[in-house]
C-alpha cells in the first residue's frame, strides 16, 4: 500500500494538489484523511461521519513542534520530494499550512493555506 498524499503535505482527495490544512477521522476512527480548504466542506456538517482532529497520521510524525502565532501547536514535517528537500508546516489548531518545495537549481516554491479558525 502506498502512503497517502498528506505525507507530502497535499490533500488526500484524488487528483487534488492543494496544501492539506485540516485532518478528519471517521466515527469508527478507521479512516484518517487530511484535506485542503476546498475539500473541508465535504467533511463538515450535520450529516458527516467525520470529525475534525489534530494532524496525527500513523504514516509520519513531526520533526519538531513549535508555537504558532495563534497560540496553537505548529507541526513541522520533512517531506519526501523528487527534487530534494521539502518541508510541510501545519497548525493543528487554526489550520494554517505551508508547503515549501525545492525546485530546479537554487529555486523553491511556497504554497500556503490561510488559517481557517
Amino acid at each position: 500500500m502506498s502512503k497517502p498524499d498528506h505525507v507530502r503535505g497535499v490533500c488526500d482527495i484524488v487528483d487534488c494538489d492543494g496544501v492539506a490544512s485540516q485532518a478528519f477521522r471517521d466515527d469508527e476512527a478507521e479512516l484518517y484523511v487530511e484535506v485542503c480548504d476546498e475539500h473541508v466542506s465535504s467533511f463538515e456538517g450535520f450529516d458527516s461521519d467525520y470529525e475534525r482532529v489534530a494532524q496525527d497520521s500513523p504514516h509520519r510524525s513531526p520533526r519538531e513542534v513549535e508555537t504558532h502565532d495563534c497560540g496553537g501547536a505548529l507541526h513541522v514535517y520533512d517531506v519526501p520530494d523528487q527534487n530534494g528537500d521539502a518541508e510541510y508546516r501545519v497548525c493543528v489548531d487554526c489550520g494554517y499550512a505551508l508547503l515549501i518545495e525545492d525546485g530546479d537549481d537554487d529555486s523553491f516554491s511556497v504554497r500556503h493555506s490561510p488559517p481557517t479558525r
